[in-house]
């Protein structure tokens, strides 16, 4: 068999049939590894079971840095030498330890590999000498302890910081003269004995609506118990005649109660009381009035006046 120049792939070592029509092109050995197929080489013993692995790939393109010189391998030589400097390298190698050539890159690697050489390590700097903290009474700068508040209209206008105090003087007497009234009325009403019947009145009118007879009877369908509307207000109007101070009506269609204020004057009072006690006559539920100093009179009204 004829002997053919081959070549050999500086990552594993593996060998191909040199052709002239290949020269100088880019091809992937069967390892992955990208490689260029040299212009010219030696002849040797042709590798016929592998010239199937070698297949042209992309066009050669120019390299950023200087082209490397072609290597010719003897066929004899065990193992894979380095494109770059020509030293020997393991099978399968795919940087050089001699130069730092990368067989994949193509590159030279400098002696630091992942990324750009570290800026280098700058000497501490010296500490600036401590400086002697100012001595201040109570230990505390000036600038640290709290902030004096800006001082208000008042303080800096005489004038205004009497009128400020005035002001205040007169609230304090308004408030003491407010309490003092409050608490003399509490203890004149401490001082009032009610009658108990006017405790009942009271609680009632308190508890149920009621109103003035007069404006209770302005509506023509409102009545108190027994009497028409005109009826009704002729017992109104007659006992406002006997001095009554006011006459109430307890809100309803018909109202069964009045609630009658007494006068002071002793006549007056004398004449609605007998007045009272001439309505409830035979009323065995409702006792006889009498004055005892109470304040109302509740009438009971009849179902039917006769």
């Amino acid at each position: 068999m004829s002997e053919q120049a081959k070549f050999t792939c500086q990552a594993c070592g593996k060998q191909y049939t040199w052709k002239p029509e290949l020269a100088g092109k880019r091809a992937k050995c069967k390892c992955g590894q990208m490689m260029t197929v040299p212009q010219q080489l030696h002849s040797d013993e042709p590798d016929l079971d592998a010239l199937y692995d070698l297949a042209e790939d992309e066009p050669a393109r120019p390299a950023r840095t200087a082209p490397q010189a072609a290597v010719t391998i003897p066929a004899q030589q065990a193992g894979a030498r380095c494109p770059s400097c020509s030293a020997p390298m393991q099978p399968g190698a795919v940087l050089c330890v001699n130069c730092g050539f990368n067989l994949k890159t193509g590159k030279k690697m400098g002696t630091a590999v992942g990324g750009p050489a570290p800026p280098p390590i700058q000497p501490p700097a010296a500490r600036p000498a401590a400086a002697i903290a100012p001595q201040f009474p109570g230990g505390i700068p000036p600038t640290l302890g709290p902030k004096r508040m800006q001082q208000s209209a008042a303080e800096t206008d005489p004038n205004q910081k009497k009128m400020v105090i005035l002001g205040a003087v007169a609230i304090l007497l308004i408030a003491g003269l407010i309490g003092g009234f409050v608490l003399l009325k509490q203890g004149a009403e401490s001082n009032v004995v009610y009658h108990f019947e006017d405790k009942e009145i009271m609680t009632l009118l308190d508890e149920q609506a009621s109103t003035e007879i007069k404006a209770f009877l302005e509506n023509n369908m409102f009545s108190l118990m027994g009497m028409t509307t005109s009826q009704a207000r002729q017992f109104g109007d007659n006992l406002y005649k006997l001095g009554a101070k006011d006459v109430r009506a307890f809100d309803g269609r018909v109202s069964r109660t009045l609630v009658v204020e007494l006068p002071d004057d002793p006549d007056q009072r004398k004449a609605i009381i007998d007045h009272y006690n001439r309505y409830h006559q035979g009323m065995l539920d409702v006792r006889p009035a009498t004055d005892e100093g109470q304040r109302y009179l509740k009438y009971r009204l009849k179902i039917a006046n006769i």
